[in-house]
């Protein structure tokens, strides 16, 4: 995975007996040198012919943040075919409340292993709260698979970050109602 400056594993191998239980401790660490951002990675575990994989986000953001950031994907854009828009709720709060905030927002998609399927920039300017949709447009050569949306606020020389997994699939389920 891509987070193996950040995820420390205890015990990486282990024989259990059938009904048996163990417990796998981990840290997480961030050092001030890491520079800030979102990164993304897997935990696998795999016993024989299973295989299962456990999809993480790491988010470095700055100490003593002034705002908050979170993000949102509705669940009918949580799978979305090549061509089509994803649509995330972005939610900002000024933490301080001391006035107008003006920030740049980076949007991101990368799939699992930090690859960047797309990127974005844009300015706000908002004073307490602001909250909105982004609808992105995801690229007709995009792989299926397992990706993050992110969103990156830089202001004052600080930086927020919050994230969300999304599915891109080659089918897509049409409900109707009637």
């Amino acid at each position: 995975s891509g987070l193996g400056d950040f995820l420390r594993v205890g015990n990486r191998e282990f024989t259990l007996k059938k009904g048996e239980k163990t417990t796998i401790l981990s840290e997480l660490l961030a050092l001030e040198s890491k520079q800030l951002g979102v990164y993304t990675g897997k935990i696998i575990v795999s016993s024989g012919s299973i295989r299962k994989e456990i999809l993480l986000v790491v988010e470095v953001e700055s100490r003593n943040p002034l705002l908050d950031v979170k993000l949102e994907i509705p669940k009918e854009y949580l799978k979305v075919k090549p061509g089509y828009e994803v649509s995330a709720e972005v939610s900002l709060v000024n933490l301080e409340r001391v006035g107008f905030i003006d920030a740049q927002i980076n949007y991101v998609i990368k799939d699992i292993n930090d690859n960047v399927l797309f990127e974005e920039n844009e300015n706000i300017r908002f004073k307490d709260e602001s909250r909105f949709f982004k609808n992105i447009v995801i690229p007709e050569s995009a792989k299926t698979g397992d990706y993050v949306l992110y969103v990156n606020v830089f202001y004052e020389g600080k930086t927020a970050n919050a994230s969300a997994f999304f599915k891109i699939v080659d089918y897509a389920i049409l409900i109707i109602i009637l």
